[in-house]
């Protein structure tokens, strides 16, 4: 019995301890969670009144209050959306009736244009002239005209000795507008940037400057109907941009100009739609000096005219046919188009620039493997989905490959071929 009682009175301790144990516990939690309950809200209390301070909420709703004529007013949001599409709709058909009216009035006063193969050398004559952006000699903006116009469009700048006399100038006034970015321009006129490779002595292209010339009244014409217009253009195949209003361009002596509207984006992807493009480099033995180096720049130079509609992939080829970025392949190890994005272009400039001639070429493997690649992005119907091209660049073609063709671009010959050629005539 005193055994039992032993025990009994054990087990009763420990149930007290342990009691007692759970009792404190559940105490500091109740204990904590008030404490922390506390913080919150003394210190939302205090977040509150500090931004009622600063951002005087007070002070601003008595405003309110105050004046009866403001009220809150349901907007129905679906309908607020609805008008905002509109008045950007409405806005961008502006735009378009605007590049619709330069479009439809250049191809008829191309058409009607009377072409004269002598103006060129009247330009070098000085019997010639039109705004070069270039060649502009500014005039003070009080300017009042005055004098012969022949002799104030051709410019006696200082004196007769001055480059600025040289036939190709002009003269012009030029104010500050903060429509344009607070850039000098002149509203009533167009100026004409000619590339640094353009000739613009050239009977094509002086004649094609001539014509265009007669845009001026549409460009005044579009900026007076939509003053939101900003600067309106003119890109011609033959190379120079027309541009309104007229502005001086800027040149320094350390940077030559080497802009080119012809290479930018917005005239490539207005100029040509999107296609699938093989470049195949020939870098056989025979492609050594200067031949590599003129075909290195045709790539880049090809490479230039694309944009991210296009895609694209270089192939070399010399006794084998490989991709010129080893990585630009897919999960079986065959050569793919890429994107042609900044990123990817620069790849291709980087490597096309270290590669190694060696062997003889073989035109048959690399022509094989082009009209393959292009034939499997046009049965899947990945890639461009449009045009296709080869880009052949070498130093001669042995020959015609008729077999080629025929298996692959025939009858409807779904794919471009154009050779770049580097020294020889080509068969092709």
């Amino acid at each position: 019995m005193m055994g039992v009682g032993r025990g009994a009175a054990l087990w009763v301790s420990l149930l007290i301890i342990s009691t007692s144990g759970h009792y404190n516990s559940r105490r500091d939690k109740d204990f904590w969670s008030e404490r922390a309950n506390m913080w919150g809200t003394t210190f939302g209390r205090d977040l509150w009144e500090s931004l009622t301070t600063a951002t005087r909420r007070v002070q601003i709703q008595e405003g309110y209050d105050s004046h009866e004529q403001i009220n809150v007013v349901k907007i129905d949001g679906f309908a607020l959306v609805k008008k905002l599409a509109g008045d950007v709709e409405g806005m961008m058909q502006h735009k378009i009736d605007a590049i619709k009216r330069i479009m439809e009035l250049a191809e008829n006063i191309a058409l009607d244009h009377k072409y004269d193969k002598d103006r060129g050398e009247r330009l070098k004559e000085g019997r010639y002239t039109y705004h070069n952006a270039k060649k502009l000699n500014v005039l003070p903006e009080d300017d009042e005209g005055g004098g012969d116009e022949y002799d104030r469009y051709l410019s006696q700048y200082r004196d007769q000795g001055d480059s600025s006399y040289a036939p190709g100038y002009s003269r012009m006034a030029l104010t500050a507008n903060k429509h344009f970015s607070g850039i000098p321009v002149n509203t009533s006129f167009s100026s004409v940037h000619v590339p640094t490779n353009v000739f613009d002595g050239e009977p094509k292209v002086i004649n094609a400057i001539d014509w265009s010339r007669k845009l001026d009244d549409t460009f005044k014409d579009n900026y007076q109907r939509d003053p939101s217009l900003s600067w309106q253009y003119f890109g011609s195949s033959t190379g120079f941009l027309r541009q309104y209003p007229a502005m001086k361009w800027l040149m320094y002596e350390d940077d030559p100009d080497m802009y080119d509207a012809r290479m930018r984006d917005w005239y490539i992807k207005s100029a040509a739609s999107p296609k699938d493009i093989v470049i195949l480099l020939d870098k056989s033995g025979s492609m050594t000096g200067l031949r590599k180096e003129i075909a290195k720049h045709v790539v880049l130079n090809i490479m230039e005219t694309l944009g991210e509609d296009d895609f694209v992939t270089v192939l070399t080829f010399s006794d084998e046919t490989r991709p010129l970025v080893e990585c630009f392949t897919d999960e079986n190890g065959e050569p793919e188009l890429v994107q042609a994005t900044t990123e990817n272009i620069a790849e291709f400039t980087e490597a096309v620039n270290n590669i190694e001639t060696m062997e003889i070429a073989n035109f048959t493997s690399a022509l094989t493997e082009a009209f393959a690649l292009l034939e499997r992005y046009r049965t899947k119907k990945i890639g461009a989905e449009s045009n296709q091209a080869i880009m052949l660049v070498t130093d001669g073609v042995p020959y015609t490959y008729e077999t080629i063709f025929q298996e692959y671009n025939q009858p409807h010959k779904p794919v471009r071929v154009f050779t770049y050629l580097i020294g020889r005539r080509s068969r092709i």
